[in-house]
């Protein structure tokens, strides 16, 4: 992952803390570890992204690709796409989305390394997004590409958000 693209993924990752939402129709969706959030599946294009979320409410692009932001009913879902517009991030602070291990953005650190006793997680400080910071990650293999998920903790009142990223 090259530094440009690094800091584009932080400044998303700060972004979705702030502001997060999506469709109604996606409210009860599922993280399913090292594939999708909401629906959207690693690899999608954008008209598939369309169908399952709808219009994006923002779209940036930069030279590395797109980021689509979707900012609704009071959680959120950040895509970001390849210069191939294909998905190859996402990111979401929704409470309500879970892993089939139920947890989530509401979740407590301790509660992710229970439901994941293999996770590997940065010391306190190191994520570059404060003193309490932390990134917890699991890799795994998705369509022949090296997949990391990383449940990015930020201070005790901000909770995290999780992202699921191709590499």
């Amino acid at each position: 992952m090259g530094c440009s693209r690094g800091r584009l993924r932080l400044g998303i990752a700060s972004l979705v803390v702030v502001s997060c939402g999506l469709m109604a129709a996606c409210a009860g969706a599922k993280i399913v570890v090292g594939r999708s959030i909401d629906g959207v599946r690693l690899n999608d294009t954008p008209s598939q992204v369309r169908l399952v979320l709808g219009k994006p409410d923002q779209a940036n692009s930069y030279p590395q690709g797109t980021v689509w932001y979707f900012n609704k009913h009071g959680h959120g879902l950040v895509v970001g796409f390849s210069r191939h517009h294909k998905v190859n991030d996402e990111y979401t602070g929704g409470r309500k989305e879970k892993t089939n291990r139920g947890v989530g953005p509401a979740s407590s650190l301790a509660r992710v390394r229970k439901a994941y006793p293999h996770i590997k997680c940065s010391a306190p400080g190191s994520a570059g997004l404060g003193p309490k910071s932390r990134v917890c990650t699991l890799k795994s293999r998705f369509a022949h590409h090296a997949v990391v998920t990383a449940f990015s903790f930020q201070a005790p009142a901000h909770g995290y958000e999780v992202s699921i990223s191709l590499h």
